[in-house]
């Protein structure tokens, strides 16, 4: 526990830079320039992700202008939560090719 200077009672803190980074993004700001990436990208999203929309990956993907192979696999059936779906399986497999390509 550390004491915060703004109460009187010893306090927990949480750091707040990924919620930070979320607003913003949100707000429109871009976090990096991903005209520099030049390594290849993988988009992996689910189908009925109601957070990383068709538009975010589009915008994304029209961005890494430098990447030297890029995709955007939407995976059908799952959403934002992909990872912890039955068609996670889907996404691990779209991994496994895009890495053995390499």
């Amino acid at each position: 526990m550390v004491r915060d200077r703004y109460s009187p009672t010893p306090s927990v803190r949480i750091p707040n830079g990924p919620s930070a980074d979320v607003a913003a993004s949100w707000g429109g700001q871009s976090l990096v320039d991903s005209a520099l990436i030049q390594i290849p990208v993988l988009i992996v999203r689910g189908e009925w992700d109601h957070v990383t929309t068709d538009e975010d990956a589009r915008r994304l993907f029209d961005a890494l202008r430098g990447a030297s192979d890029k995709r955007d696999v939407k995976i059908s059936g799952g959403n934002h939560w992909l990872h912890l779906q039955p068609r996670r399986v889907a996404s691990w497999d779209e991994v496994r090719s895009f890495l053995g390509e390499r």
